[in-house]
């Protein structure tokens, strides 16, 4: 009787560690790079790039939604993955997260911000958005900051 037990527990474990494992990493989503906003933003000057940043929580549904949808359409992680520095935070996280979230005055979920390498907001919004829509966002906001770099 426990053994069946516990062979469900490690398959659900597994299945659930799996679909982490897969979304931080796999490359059939957008990569999130382990690193803060400034850093992000040295690395977006470097490579003349905007910053997106997805503010999230563990319990926000619509946040799970995205993660596990729009930042693993195909279109959508091609093009974020080259164009962005792209960065995912833990708005409750206490080693980075809640000041990060403080910083931009995160009070809802998502919260997804594009900054331009200077730190400019380019675009704000705490909605969700379909692959075929976030894509179209992603070419706007990248448009509007080649825009502005134009003499």
């Amino acid at each position: 009787m426990r053994k069946p037990f516990w062979i469900l527990f490690l398959v659900a474990l597994a299945a659930i560690g799996g679909y982490t494992f897969t979304f931080v990493t796999g490359a059939n989503a957008i990569v999130f790079e382990p690193m803060t906003i400034e850093e992000a933003l040295e690395e977006a000057r470097a490579q003349d790039k905007p910053v997106f940043v997805s503010f999230y929580t563990g319990w926000c549904m619509t946040c799970r939604s995205m993660m596990g949808g729009t930042y693993r359409e195909p279109g959508v992680v091609a093009y974020f993955n080259e164009a962005f520095i792209n960065l995912s935070i833990d708005a409750e996280n206490p080693d980075y997260g809640l000041q990060a979230a403080a910083d931009f005055n995160v009070t809802a979920y998502p919260t997804l911000i594009f900054l331009s390498p200077d730190g400019e907001v380019l675009f704000r919004d705490t909605r969700f958005f379909d692959g075929d829509t976030f894509l179209r966002l992603g070419n706007s906001v990248t448009r509007r900051m080649q825009a502005a770099a134009s003499p």
